[in-house]
């Protein structure tokens, strides 16, 4: 798409496009949907410790999801499968100028 060679490895490109869209929806859910109670009673609330915990256990679980659907978008639309072509057409026609077994004896 944007390269005329591919020169990357395919199976980084994908971790980290999964990890970027991952970073994405966590940070438009955790704007959308939650709010900050810690800020809120930092300073009357006894169960300070166990009101971070359950927030902390909230947002990875919601990053964790943006890891699955970041994984089913890459499946699905398969952005860099040109690439993973281009790469696998090389090396075939590199395997095979190698073993042109030539009688030179």
């Amino acid at each position: 798409m944007f390269f005329s060679v591919c020169k990357l490895n395919i199976i980084l490109v994908y971790i980290a496009s999964i990890y970027i869209l991952a970073s994405l929806y966590y940070l438009i859910y955790t704007k959308s949907y939650f709010k900050t109670p810690l800020n809120d009673i930092i300073n009357n609330s006894p169960k300070l410790k166990e009101l971070k915990d359950k927030s902390v256990n909230k947002r990875k679980k919601v990053f964790y999801f943006g890891i699955v659907v970041g994984t089913f978008i890459m499946v699905y639309l398969r952005p860099f499968k040109s690439c993973y072509n281009e790469v696998v057409r090389k090396e075939y026609s590199n395997y095979s100028n190698d073993t042109n077994y030539s009688s030179n004896y």
